[in-house]
């Protein structure tokens, strides 16, 4: 697997070679690295001249990077082994190489990826922190800069509504969910464990809808599966919460494609309003961000959506939230204190959206 001291002149060079064809790094030095799920690397570069009076170093041939942000797999090598067989670095690799020149969202700028046989990835993109953009995080999305992101979502998602169209190259790699069929054993998952946990320990704090929810996740979470893409499939980001999201100058920007898969359109819908919005601000606009959104869909020549139809699902995908938020139950004594504020905040985005949302309600109603 790479590792940040493998970031050298005569790798990027390789790697860039793609988009910048004829371009000769000669020194690129990590001015940071650290790791969170996986290791990101900040990288300077300078390049061979393209003058023939010199070979002096000098700043990059347009438009060629003079920093890029670089993400590798884990450092330790159990955790870079089980990243490697669930293919999110592959996927993500593959989404910057194929499908982020394609579609009208704003994503990192791609400037290279390369996958390894051993699940081993890298991929070298736009440092963000160059043109002034910011993570949300602990910001929640204001609802104009809301719409706009819907708007950008919703063209991805009825570009690629169509089969014969995900059918080709640059989409063809994009995986389907699996879908248990009824009465498939399961085994127990990691998400399930610390939702046990939490339930154990922070019932109080969580609330009878949150573990409601939990309960039954962790009882069935196949029956979830299924419930969830019973729906015309497309291309979904599938994960995108505020940890995932950056603000340009007022436009949401998209990080993380790793879970990028087939599915309902309405999971990206949701979950981004459920969590990106602080929780005042989605109460009081849901309901229009929604309609916005099918405005949107149909404008574009989209399957139609009621209204009705995008509020039940809306509630029903409301409930991803409980599971999604699994690891903020279990937060690690020595977690930073932003990644402390962090995880709290998404978990109180989750147990208020599935209380107002009467997520509760909705599973039963489905159940019957």
């Amino acid at each position: 697997m790479l590792a940040p001291e493998d970031l050298n002149a005569e790798w990027f060079t390789a790697v860039l070679q793609r988009r910048y064809p004829g371009v000769c790094v000669t020194e690129a030095v990590v001015t940071r690295a650290h790791e969170w799920t996986n290791v990101h690397a900040h990288v300077t570069l300078a390049y061979a001249s393209t003058s023939t009076s010199t070979s002096t170093s000098t700043p990059a041939p347009a438009p060629a990077p003079e920093r890029v942000f670089v993400k590798l797999p884990p450092a330790n090598a159990a955790k870079a082994r089980a990243l490697g067989s669930s293919r999110m670095g592959t996927q993500e690799a593959l989404f910057y190489t194929h499908l982020a020149p394609m579609i009208d969202l704003r994503v990192p700028d791609p400037h290279g990826a390369l996958i390894e046989e051993d699940g081993g990835f890298a991929i070298v993109i736009e440092d963000l922190r160059d043109t002034g953009c910011t993570p949300h995080n602990l910001i929640g999305v204001e609802p104009d800069a809301a719409a706009v992101a819907l708007e950008d979502l919703a063209r991805m998602h009825v570009a690629f509504e169509d089969q014969a169209r995900r059918n080709q190259e640059s989409v063809s790699w994009i995986r389907a969910p699996r879908i248990p069929e009824p009465g498939e054993p399961t085994r127990p998952n990691l998400g399930q464990k610390l939702l046990r946990k939490g339930i154990e320990e922070q019932s109080e704090r969580l609330g009878e809808a949150y573990v409601g929810v939990a309960e039954r996740w962790i009882s069935d979470g196949a029956w979830f599966q299924r419930l969830w893409w019973n729906a015309p499939w497309t291309v979904i980001h599938g994960d995108a919460h505020p940890g995932n999201l950056f603000d340009d100058h007022g436009r949401v920007g998209f990080l993380d494609w790793g879970l990028i898969s087939l599915g309902d359109p309405l999971r990206d819908m949701s979950y981004f309003i459920a969590l990106a919005l602080d929780t005042e601000v989605r109460r009081r606009h849901e309901r229009e961000l929604i309609r916005h959104y099918l405005e949107v869909r149909n404008g574009l020549g989209g399957r139609g959506i009621g209204f009705d139809e995008a509020w039940l699902r809306h509630r029903l995908h409301a409930a991803y939230t409980v599971p999604a938020s699994c690891q903020a139950l279990d937060v690690p004594a020595d977690a930073s204190p932003n990644a402390r504020r962090f995880s709290d905040l998404f978990l109180e985005r989750a147990i208020a959206a599935v209380d107002d949302l009467d997520v509760c309600g909705a599973i039963e109603a489905q159940s019957c």
